[in-house]
């Protein structure tokens, strides 16, 4: 199996859906300061957990032109999205609108509808070795604890990030795996790292301690 394969298993619907687009997302400069150093003509394969309605998928794909992104999501909102009235309204129509928003990058972007573990573990069992993993998927502690266990272990070659620190069950989930002696990681604001010279544009990062 190759990622020929999961993209030809994985694909965008033959036309657009008939949605409006939306530039809804949590995306700001900490996140385009972290990737943006990664990303360029060299990146082959973008591993993305967690994609909502695609507003950092879009990032990386126009930052690396060249790359696959594999976004993984079963675009069913988390807890605090259905708790929220307005993140709810948005729910009904969310794998829709995540492709409608990312239409143009279509040849590039694999949809894998499911939860984020099972979506790793597709990937590793099709051999694919991301340059990138982005983890930007459930808050909880349970989620991100599983999200974060499951790249290492997958993917113990790949630059590894995410966001979301500042939540509690994210901090929590770095902090143990750093305290455990697992990987050693930095955090500025929302964004965290695993330790790795591809970050040497972070500047101001704080040990994770």
């Amino acid at each position: 199996m190759s990622i020929e394969d999961l993209k030809k298993a994985f694909t965008f619907p033959s036309t657009a859906p008939a949605v409006p687009t939306s530039d809804h997302g949590w995306f700001g400069p900490e996140h385009e300061e972290l990737l943006s150093g990664l990303l360029g003509p060299q990146t082959k394969v973008v591993l993305e957990l967690g994609s909502w309605l695609g507003k950092s998928t879009r990032f990386i794909a126009s930052r690396a032109p060249k790359a696959i992104i594999i976004s993984v999501d079963h675009w069913q909102g988390s807890a605090e999205h259905h708790s929220t009235p307005q993140w709810k309204a948005l729910l009904p129509t969310l794998y829709e609108t995540f492709i409608k928003n990312c239409w143009i990058f279509r040849e590039r972007i694999i949809p894998l509808r499911m939860d984020t573990v099972s979506g790793m573990k597709l990937v590793s069992q099709h051999g694919i070795s991301p340059d990138i993993v982005f983890i930007d998927a459930g808050h909880d502690y349970i989620s991100a604890r599983a999200d974060l266990s499951n790249a290492l272990g997958l993917f113990p070659n790949s630059i590894l990030c995410g966001d979301d620190f500042l939540w509690p069950g994210v901090g929590q989930t770095v902090t143990e795996h750093v305290r455990a002696n697992i990987m050693k990681a930095f955090v500025k604001q929302n964004v965290w790292w695993k330790d790795n010279p591809a970050f040497a544009h972070m500047k101001g990062g704080v040990p994770v301690a």
